[in-house]
């Protein structure tokens, strides 16, 4: 499926909604085909909202998802020294597609804090002595949920958030990572094509 800026929309959601309808349209046609987003099909675009909006309740309120620990070694001796957490959605949706339909639907947060408190679960059957990573967005962290699900992680955290957020949210940003290394806990930052050092500066000076 096809969407092409600026004339199928103006912004990277927009474009994804009118990608995905010609997608589906395209799938309709066959096998080994596109399609160029048409404007003007707005119940097929209604249809292509609620269908996500489905999968991502349906991955909510039946935890359709999978965590995958993926170790990290230490070079020095081999030993697993951590691990990164990962999810996997059961329709083998890529999970960065799957949590930006959340956040276009306002459920981003909803779907972050499911997955991070699956993981803190289940990285309980892990060796204590290994770190574990865990990644969120700069909106989750500005939810305020995270205190409450890492109350009792029973190991190290490492935070890898995003680089995505806008100037006016790095200060409301930086006093909550501030917070969160007063509890002990870890941060990264998970670099973009359009990363801003300045966003690393800002966080290591809180």
């Amino acid at each position: 499926g096809i969407a092409l800026y600026p004339d199928h929309g103006t912004t990277v959601e927009g474009l994804m909604l009118h990608a995905d309808l010609a997608m589906y349209q395209a799938k309709e046609s066959g096998r080994n085909n596109y399609r160029i987003y048409t404007a003007g099909d707005r119940e097929a675009e209604m249809g292509t909202r609620l269908n996500w909006e489905r999968r991502i309740r349906e991955a909510l309120d039946e935890s359709r998802f999978v965590l995958h620990f993926q170790p990290i070694v230490s070079l020095a001796d081999g030993a697993i020294v951590a691990y990164e957490a990962l999810t996997r959605f059961d329709d083998r949706t890529p999970p960065d597609r799957r949590f930006a339909e959340a956040v276009r639907l306002g459920l981003g947060c909803e779907l972050e804090a499911a997955t991070v408190g699956v993981a803190i679960e289940a990285s309980r059957a892990l060796p204590s002595a290994a770190g574990l990573g865990l990644n969120v967005s700069p909106e989750f962290v500005l939810s305020g949920r995270l205190p409450a699900i890492l109350a009792d992680p029973g190991r190290q955290i490492v935070l890898e958030i995003t680089e995505r957020a806008s100037i006016e949210k790095m200060g409301d940003i930086t006093n909550i990572v501030r917070d969160l290394r007063l509890l002990g806990f870890f941060y990264s930052v998970g670099f973009g094509p359009s990363a801003r050092i300045s966003f690393v500066r800002r966080l290591a000076a809180g």
